[in-house]
């Protein structure tokens, strides 16, 4: 297990998948830190750097991309399959329950590290550049350390939750269409007519995770009624580890030839 363990890592940090993935995150994130302390009103206005929800999406920034970590895990169990790489690696481990379990060590440990790097990111912008414009933090320390210490645990079960749809799933294409069409379609339009079921789905879940808290106010058309924050992480770990049981099951099963 071990040995399979790091030739994941080997896999890994020796495809240019992960790099640009992380760059990618880095600059969406970078991006959005950088447009709300740039552009939103300091008080007053519709989003005003002043009130409580805009900081805690300002904190909550790096979480919003976690998703980045799921299609990594997805590419990462899928490319087995489409790049014919998974005759070579069962022969060498034909535990196929060992190699599903090596992947989720291997993504969530990425995860880990991405999240790391988000919440670094997050304290080095937002923290300056609410000084630089003179706006005093809403939030207690204690809601700054929920939501980074929730956008952290949210990176690694994003990256297991990837590799357990790329486990069931094996076509890359179908398994990265059905997650992001769950998380941005059907989940956003669930939101709006079924608040009550969508939130129990799994992008919704997560979201509680790394963004606890009250929803937008009224008026603004953001913002949802999410489950608490450690319910909501319950949840999500509970799909991911749904999602790789299963995936070891279909695996063992499958014809890989």
């Amino acid at each position: 297990m071990r040995r399979l363990a790091k030739a994941e890592l080997l896999k890994l940090a020796t495809t240019r998948t992960f790099v640009w993935l992380a760059l990618t995150l880095v600059l969406l994130q970078g991006l959005t830190l950088g447009a709300t302390l740039a552009f939103a009103p300091a008080d007053g206005g519709r989003f005003p750097l002043a009130s409580d929800f805009t900081q805690r999406t300002l904190m909550a920034s790096g979480g919003m991309y976690g998703i980045i970590v799921a299609l990594l895990g997805i590419i990462g169990m899928t490319g087995e399959y489409r790049h014919g790489t998974i005759t070579p690696t069962l022969l060498v481990t034909p535990s196929r329950e060992q190699m599903v379990a090596a992947k989720v060590a291997v993504y969530g440990l990425a995860g880990l590290g991405l999240g790391l790097l988000s919440s670094a990111l997050t304290l080095a912008v937002a923290l300056p550049g609410l000084a630089a414009r003179t706006v005093d933090l809403a939030l207690t320390p204690g809601d700054v350390a929920a939501i980074l210490v929730g956008g952290l645990l949210y990176f690694p079960l994003s990256g297991v939750f990837g590799v357990g749809v790329g486990a069931v799933v094996r076509n890359q294409i179908a398994a990265l269409a059905a997650v992001l069409v769950l998380f941005f379609i059907v989940e956003s339009v669930l939101v709006r007519l079924s608040p009550e079921v969508a939130r129990w789905l799994p992008g919704q879940a997560g979201s509680a995770l790394y963004f606890p808290g009250p929803p937008a106010p009224q008026g603004t058309g953001l913002g949802a009624t999410v489950l608490h924050q450690p319910i909501g992480g319950v949840v999500f770990a509970a799909y991911a580890a749904v999602l790789c049981l299963a995936g070891v099951v279909v695996t063992r099963s499958r014809d890989i030839t």
